[in-house]
């Protein structure tokens, strides 16, 4: 598991605030169960998914997850996405 304090350690590999909305999109990709946890299952399928296999790329595609919050269906999805996520664990 990638927790909150390894977020943010990936939040700074790839100079994104932690609070910066391109996470909510990023955990979108990756499917993510909670907010503030990726399991290595998440985070590497996430990866795969948006072609990501370097810090390198990782900061490239960014911009392209900021620009999916333009389209009206993927912000529809993210958004609904969003509702589950950030309830705590049990709820």
């Amino acid at each position: 598991m990638i927790l909150a304090d390894g977020i943010t350690v990936l939040c700074n590999d790839i100079q994104v605030d932690p609070q910066d909305i391109v996470m909510l999109v990023l955990s979108w990709h990756m499917k993510a169960g909670t907010m503030c946890e990726f399991s290595k299952k998440e985070f590497i399928e996430g990866l795969q998914s948006l072609g990501i296999d370097s810090l390198d790329k990782f900061r490239e595609k960014i911009p392209y997850m900021r620009s999916e919050l333009k389209d009206e269906q993927k912000f529809r999805e993210i958004y609904n996405f969003a509702f589950g996520w950030a309830k705590e664990k049990g709820s």
